[in-house]
């Protein structure tokens, strides 16, 4: 749900932009209608939620048409109730109220009667400004510090107030303003000065804090609203925080067109549309947002061109490859604009129908006898090597011969042979070969007996074929993106609960007497007590993690690297430790801070026999860290170098140093995940890249040949 509007500036002009009323738990909430799309539904706690993107239970599709918006149900929605009256489609205008449920959006297209209290505004007589010795056109803030910062202390020249303002600056006073100043110190309390005073004097120190320069001087003014006389103070703070918005939004908007720019290099324009959105919510009123109209056109222009080349890919693939043509379409749904986004359904339903076409075409037809490719070398059975380049996946169809006609003794015999020819092929490192094989054992004879009663062991010897002809990516249940040397990169956004706890183990990460405590939710993982959350691959060390994580309880949680072997080594990125100590016995404290540690048997020279030791590789002593913050959090391998960073909206750190213990020993291949030691976290993404041990996978892969045994001798 989108965040709630931030508070605006009594001095800020309104937004001329469309916006929603929606009602909340916390009364009613303004959402700025700025992309081609809005999404509309019921929220998780009460009220309506508007998106950009769809989500679970949006009913009403808000979709821009020249110069309004468009209101639409959804695919299998009734038709929305807007003005008491049910509308398939309706051109949104000033004040309609879209009713879903017993809740009512109110619409504003920005340009209704919003807009009318800028112009009562200006009718009503305002008081001069303060007149300031450089010209009323600069917009340069170092110069309007030091003019400020001028009159304030010719302020201080006045006979009345030198007594005022010598604990605050010891400043020279020029006599040249005395007596327009002394009319100001008449008209204003001395306090309200003293305290313009004090800001403009910080504003000099610190002319690039503008978020805490605006929040202070609007403080100011909110103090002093009701204070007599301190109008013209009051002017003085409103120009300020004019001047001071409009060269943080300068500021902005240069980080934000490289920002976009380099998203729109890299194909991923939902997220460049969001960078725009986010800006626009905050500095909209601004002279830095003028040109945002048009820098979204040219975005949508790419998005489009991307798209149209994507498309052009992979509808010539969708009949022949099905398969290619769904893996190519099924991960850019979140790159593209959701109006773009639903242009690759209607593909995807073709994908599928041609991929079930092409199973219903294989259960139909007799096949000829299999044509065996010469193998490059089997090998030693017991451990298959891994297929090489001149070895790619084969997608034929299965080549065995079918007998649709018989009795069920003939079935079950025919099936056994089935499943002996392609156990073979699985031992002898056919791969490929064996799972056509074994795919064909289950579509011909999946009916039979025999195959009911063995359904376990050929499920095992198929899913061994798999992983031996595609590599480490049949042992993960998400896209796999190879780059080069072998490198290889994996997202997860935790929406299927199936993937999460196919491709992770939940287990505890190093000794503790508190139990292990691991949920899945609603697309989320939540980690509490002692627990480790492990991805399932080893890799080298040459190995990325990147999370990202809300927290609940900010302390003792991070990343951890453990190495693979009975001996147990591991790196843990501790953010805002307050667990673990140095020292033995009544000596020992808790290093209090962010650490980046290197744990395990061996590791330092004067821990006990039974006990892991304990080395700082970097560490931070000062955490600021508050409950609530949404974390990035990265720790990187390489060699015997460890490096462990963190981001969040209350603090951060970059920590990095080597691993070696007192023995002059390091880490092997391990597996990477978050932990928690008493902190709680809830884990929203997690992203790996590195380079699998290919070792471990070889040992892996003849771990699952050996989980088919083959038929029974006695069958």
């Amino acid at each position: 749900m989108p965040a709630s509007p931030e508070p605006k500036s009594q001095h800020m002009p309104p937004r001329p932009h469309a916006h929603l009323m929606l009602p909340s738990p916390l009364g009613l909430l303004e959402y700025d209608v700025l992309e081609d799309a809005v999404f509309l539904g019921p929220g998780r706690r009460g009220g309506l939620r508007a998106s950009p993107t769809p989500f679970q239970g949006a009913c009403v599709a808000l979709t821009r048409k020249e110069d309004g918006y468009v209101a639409r149900p959804l695919p299998g929605e009734a038709a929305p109730d807007i003005n008491g009256e049910a509308v398939a489609e309706k051109a949104l205008e000033e004040g309609d109220r879209i009713r879903i449920g017993d809740q009512v959006a109110l619409f504003r297209t920005g340009r209704g009667p919003v807009q009318a209290a800028p112009a009562r505004a200006a009718a009503e007589p305002r008081p001069q400004p303060v007149r300031r010795s450089a010209p009323s056109s600069s917009r340069n803030p170092v110069i309007t510090v030091i003019t400020f910062t001028g009159l304030a202390i010719l302020l201080a020249a006045t006979y009345r107030a030198v007594n005022h303002l010598k604990a605050i600056q010891g400043a020279q006073i020029s006599e040249s303003r005395l007596p327009e100043l002394e009319e100001q110190r008449e008209a204003a309390p001395g306090r309200a000065l003293r305290e313009l005073l004090a800001l403009n004097q910080q504003a000099l120190r610190t002319p690039d804090r503008h978020r805490d320069l605006i929040a202070r001087f609007e403080a100011f003014q909110r103090r002093h609203v009701d204070t007599p006389g301190a109008a013209e103070a009051l002017a003085s703070a409103g120009e300020r925080v004019r001047e001071l918005m409009e060269a943080w939004s300068t500021k902005e908007r240069a980080a934000l067109d490289k920002k976009v720019a380099s998203l729109e290099a890299a194909q991923q324009f939902g997220r460049a549309f969001m960078e725009i959105r986010t800006f626009e919510r905050r500095f909209g009123a601004t002279k830095a947002a003028e040109g945002l109209d048009a820098r979204r056109r040219t975005l949508r222009a790419s998005a489009r061109k991307a798209l149209d080349e994507l498309f052009a890919k992979v509808q010539p693939l969708i009949t022949p490859q099905p398969r290619e043509a769904h893996r190519l379409l099924i991960g850019v749904s979140h790159e593209y604009p959701a109006d773009m986004a639903a242009e690759v359904v209607p593909l995807l339903e073709r994908c599928v129908a041609r991929m079930i076409a092409i199973g219903d075409k294989r259960r139909r037809t007799p096949n000829r006898p299999p044509t065996r490719r010469p193998t490059k070398g089997a090998g030693d059975p017991a451990l298959p090597p891994f297929p090489g380049p001149d070895d790619p996946p084969e997608e034929q169809p299965p080549q065995r011969p079918e007998t649709p006609d018989g009795d069920d003794a003939t079935r079950d015999a025919q099936c056994r042979d089935a499943w002996e020819a392609a156990r073979k092929d699985l031992l002898e490192a056919r791969y490929p070969q064996a799972l056509q094989g074994y795919t064909m054992v289950v579509q011909q004879y999946g009916n039979t007996a025999y195959y009911r009663a063995h359904k376990a062991k050929i499920a095992a010897g198929r899913r061994a074929a798999k992983v031996g002809a595609l590599g480490p990516e049949g042992l993960v249940g998400v896209p796999v993106e190879k780059k080069k040397r072998g490198r290889i990169e994996l997202e997860y956004h935790f929406n299927d609960r199936n993937v999460y706890e196919q491709d992770f183990t939940v287990e505890q990460p190093f000794s503790s007497d508190m139990p292990i405590q691991a949920r899945w939710k609603r697309g989320t993982v939540v980690l509490e007590r002692a627990t480790g959350l492990f991805h399932k691959l080893v890799f080298l060390p040459d190995v990325t993690l990147e999370a990202t994580v809300a927290v609940q309880q900010p302390h003792d949680f991070g990343a951890i690297c453990v190495q693979e072997s009975d001996d147990f080594r591991a790196i843990l990125f501790n953010i805002a430790n307050t667990k673990f100590k140095l020292k033995k016995g009544a000596a020992a404290k808790a290093n209090e801070g962010h650490v980046l540690w290197y744990i395990g048997q061996g590791v330092w020279a004067d821990a006990d026999a039974d006990a892991h030791g304990f080395i700082k590789i970097a560490e931070r002593r000062k955490v600021s860290l508050k409950s609530g913050d949404r974390v990035k959090i990265e720790l990187t391998r390489r060699k015997d170098s460890a490096q462990g960073s963190f981001q969040g909206k209350t603090d951060g750190v970059n920590l990095e140093g080597k691993v070696k213990g007192d023995d002059g020993s390091t880490m092997g291949p391990g597996r990477v995940g978050l932990f928690t030691n008493s902190g709680i976290i809830t884990v929203e993404s997690v992203r790996i890249s590195g380079v699998v041990d290919m070792e471990w996978f070889r040992k892996e892969l003849a771990f699952l040949v050996a989980a088919d045994p083959g038929p029974p001798s006695d069958d």
